[in-house]
This record gives C-alpha cells, sequence and structure tokens, in this order.
C-alpha cells in the first residue's frame, strides 16, 4: 500500500509538472501519469508472490459425502 501511494503521489506530481512545463516537455510528465497507474496495481499486486507461506496446509482426513 506504501509503495501504491508513492506511485500515484509522484502521478498526481507529474500532472502539476505537465501543467507548468512548456513545448514538447510535457511528453515525458504526461507518459508518466499514463503509465504510472498500471505499473502501481502490478507492483502493488505483486506484493506477497515471492514470500514464503505463513501457515501450513491442513490435509483432510476424511472425504466428504
Amino acid at each position: 500500500m506504501t509503495v501504491y501511494s508513492i506511485i500515484m503521489g509522484l502521478r498526481v506530481l507529474s500532472i502539476l509538472i505537465f501543467l507548468v512545463v512548456p513545448g514538447l516537455w510535457k511528453i515525458a510528465p504526461a507518459i508518466f501519469a499514463v503509465f504510472s497507474s498500471y505499473f502501481a496495481v502490478i507492483i502493488a499486486n505483486a506484493v506477497g508472490m515471492f514470500s514464503k507461506p505463513v501457515g501450513k496446509v491442513q490435509i483432510p482426513t476424511r472425504e466428504l459425502e
């Protein structure tokens, strides 16, 4: 959640920079603003994918009827 918030804060900052910067220099903050939300969601969903499982899986001892 922290990384997501930081990236979204940078996205807002890039939108503000887009409003101030003249000419073709607007391309870089615009591209960052467009693609940063996608990467923020990918990173936020990937957290925990590479960590070890916390609990043990219980094997059922009898079949369900």
